[in-house]
């Protein structure tokens, strides 16, 4: 698996941002908010392969919650990026 490589993620104050800029300009309808947790995962794995098993080994390592716990928040959060065209 692996995120596509033409979003950028913009970070304002607390607020993080991933907009498709695919065509050359910012459409604002493709803007995708992430919370913290949804922004680190995007740093650690932009650029490269994973499983959503590595992803959530990450997230249970940064975040206190349980690997179990890790794992179902990862699988949901890649179900929605991939509803939105996020994953490539």
């Amino acid at each position: 698996m692996r995120l596509k490589t033409d979003l950028l993620h913009l970070n304002v104050g607390k607020d993080h941002f991933v907009i498709d800029a695919d065509t050359g300009t910012i459409d604002m309808t493709d803007l995708y908010v992430m919370n913290e947790a949804a922004a680190y995962l995007w740093e650690q794995f932009t650029g490269r392969n994973f499983t959503p098993e590595e992803m959530a080994a990450q997230l249970a390592e940064a975040y206190d919650v349980t690997p179990t716990q890790a794992l179902a928040d990862v699988r949901q959060l890649l179900s929605t990026w991939d509803e939105y065209g996020l994953i490539a």
